[in-house]
């Protein structure tokens, strides 16, 4: 039996993976792990910036300390950390597909807070407050407000009916068990 899973590849395309027999090529998933690790590695310290540290070794000590302990966590079975408490680990379908959802919301409405749009920072100000989180980096309040739309009984409600929708095209017998 091959274990299969969805990528999905940007523009609501996905495609269908055998990840068993990509597992053989011992090289491509050689790299395909490395680029993975990398690229998530490198997205965990980006909120880290140079000019709140107090020189270049301040710096580079604060990213790779975000990296290490994001490596950690992942090596301890946790996908997602929540800010500022424990870590959750996210194995339940529907919450995952929640989750989706609310980060395709909250960063639909902060669309452009990167390069300083003014709609998109107003919107992370006022998350700020709503969220009693004022001076957090904004990367952190826009996880938070995921966390905290996921949550929400509307977006559980739609996640579960995509989990349904999506699990209801496989049949028992398709997977030969």
């Amino acid at each position: 039996m091959s274990i299969f899973t969805k990528v999905e590849i940007g523009r609501g395309l996905e495609i269908n993976v055998d990840v068993e027999s990509l597992m053989k090529q011992e090289a491509v998933f050689g790299h395909v792990v490395y680029i993975g690790l990398r690229n998530i590695l490198m997205d965990c310290h980006a909120n880290i910036v140079r000019e709140d540290c107090v020189d270049d070794a301040d710096y580079r000590a604060k990213k790779l300390a975000v990296a290490e302990k994001k490596l950690e966590a992942m090596m301890s079975g946790v996908l997602r950390a929540k800010t500022g408490s424990s870590p959750k680990t996210i194995i339940d379908p529907i919450e995952k597909e929640a989750f989706k959802l609310a980060r395709v919301f909250v960063y639909g409405k902060a669309k452009g807070w990167e390069k300083g749009e003014k709609s998109a920072i107003s919107y992370i100000a006022a998350l700020a407050k709503a969220l009693e989180m004022e001076g957090s980096a904004e990367k952190d309040i826009l996880v938070a407000a995921i966390e905290k739309r996921a949550q929400k009984a509307e977006v559980l409600a739609a996640a579960k009916a995509i989990v349904d929708a999506n699990s209801s095209e496989i049949e028992i017998d398709d997977l030969g068990i």
